[in-house]
């Protein structure tokens, strides 16, 4: 519940930081995935062999959609971040938008 919770408290400043937030709930929901991608490579250097290739290989393409939304984020961060300059006036809302698309420009 804390998530959502957290997510309603932010509410109150916009819906562009409700976005945001998500977006990054949403990245850190992916941490037991990458883990288990970086377990399943130091298995594969152990097994070697053909078992190993294939186990390497599974693991690398149940990692695809976690590149592609690291990809995404500079767009989706400079995009919320106009819209944010553009309709509020809450100088801590404008100073997350600009922390966020200097993360998503670099």
């Amino acid at each position: 519940y804390f998530p959502i919770k957290s997510l309603a408290g932010n509410s109150r400043l916009g819906v562009v930081q409700v976005v945001l937030q998500g977006l990054g709930q949403g990245f850190l929901s992916t941490i037991l995935p990458a883990l288990f991608v970086v377990v399943a490579v130091m298995v594969t250097w152990e097994l070697e062999g053909h078992y190993g290739l294939a186990l390497l290989s599974s693991s690398s393409v149940s990692g695809t959609g976690f590149q592609g939304g690291v990809a995404s984020f500079g767009a989706i961060s400079t995009n919320a971040h106009k819209q944010v300059h553009l309709t509020t006036y809450n100088s801590m809302t404008r100073n997350r938008a600009n922390i966020c698309a200097t993360l998503g420009d670099s």
